[in-house]
């Protein structure tokens, strides 16, 4: 275990308001339909935060989320769990939404623990320790575990150094841990991995920078205050079987759910094209498993990505017409043919480079 230091005196504690005292077992609704994505909650956090970058590591028993950027008030984090019983966060609420959601679906793997740690520039750290009995309900209010969260000066975990905050989730020993171990990791790395690769902070995992998604050959902006684009990209990084390209939606860069984007009614292929939309609150359901396309900016930008493939197509055929084409450029081409010729056609397409 890499985190760590002596527990002191508490330094901060919380009176968690009756109404949240009174929700405990609501809480447990709020948790993610697929626990393990508390860590991407726990990204867009970090990227809420205004971190400056991001490392994500773990082994068989524990997962290590930590950000550089200034920490935030204990007194924050011993009432994390009032956010998710608040009415509608304010702007400045939401990173502490993201964390409340983290913690409370990562208590829901029963851990032994999930520690966030607040790492300033100085000697001593503040350490709040959430455990999975802070979901039970109480028979007296009093003596509610949520009650007794508290932040604790302890020593800089080793090897993370401040100005930052550190999220530790500790695993119980067991089967599913020796399953982790086999596999050389635990799923978190692997899910962050996948999901993190349009992330606008630079982050690692598991001490490797996380790869651009899809590697886009040709991208267009979106524009008309929609963050993101409509893109040409690499068909080896898209799914080999459909015939439509994709819509990636993202919350604070980190993607949410891939949605099938028809690029051509009648394709017999898949085309290599990808529309990406970010913002920092998507129309999500309640298990942030989905999306909802029919709200904006989903909507917006899917009508948007329709409306510049013409340009888009044009400007990969400004591009190959060179005497070098890039054989990217060349491949996606020939790929975007192949999956609907009519796309030569309605877009006006000359590409006498690939004949």
């Amino acid at each position: 275990m890499r985190g760590g230091g002596h527990p002191g005196k508490r330094v901060a504690s919380g009176r968690v308001r009756v109404d949240a005292a009174r929700a405990i077992a609501k809480l447990r609704e709020y948790q993610l339909a697929d626990r393990t994505a508390w860590i991407l909650e726990a990204v867009r956090a970090a990227v809420a935060s205004d971190a400056t970058s991001i490392s994500l590591d773990g082994d068989a028993n524990d997962v290590w989320l930590w950000w550089a950027g200034s920490p935030w008030g204990p007194e924050v984090v011993v009432r994390l769990f009032d956010e998710l019983v608040s009415p509608a966060p304010t702007r400045e609420g939401r990173r502490y939404r993201y964390l409340a959601t983290a913690v409370n679906s990562a208590l829901g793997l029963d851990p032994a623990y999930v520690d966030v740690i607040l790492i300033p520039a100085g000697p001593e750290a503040l350490r709040v320790r959430f455990t999975p009995d802070v979901l039970e309900v109480p028979e007296d209010e009093e003596d509610s575990p949520l009650e007794a969260i508290a932040a604790e000066p302890v020593a800089p975990p080793a090897g993370f150094a401040g100005p930052g905050m550190l999220v530790h989730l500790r695993r119980r020993a067991g089967l599913e841990t020796l399953g982790y171990f086999l596999r050389g990791q635990p799923p978190e790395l692997a899910l962050a991995a996948e999901a993190c690769t349009d992330l606008s902070v630079p982050m690692t995992v598991a001490g490797e920078p996380v790869e651009e998604r899809g590697t886009d050959i040709l991208r267009l902006e979106l524009g008309s205050d929609l963050d993101g684009w409509v893109a040409v990209t690499d068909p080896r990084h898209l799914p080999s079987s459909g015939f439509e390209g994709v819509l990636d939606v993202a919350e604070r860069g980190v993607r949410i759910t891939s949605l099938p984007f028809t690029v051509m009614v009648g394709a017999s292929g898949r085309p290599p094209v990808r529309v990406f939309i970010d913002g920092e609150r998507m129309p999500t359901n309640a298990s942030r498993s989905n999306v909802r396309r029919d709200a904006y900016p989903v909507d917006a930008a899917d009508k948007r990505g329709r409306e510049l493939l013409t340009r888009l197509f044009q400007q990969l055929a400004e591009d190959l017409s060179g005497p070098q084409p890039d054989p990217q450029l060349r491949h996606a081409a020939l790929a975007l043919l192949a999956s609907s010729p009519a796309v030569a056609l309605t877009s006006a397409l000359s590409m006498p480079c690939l004949l």
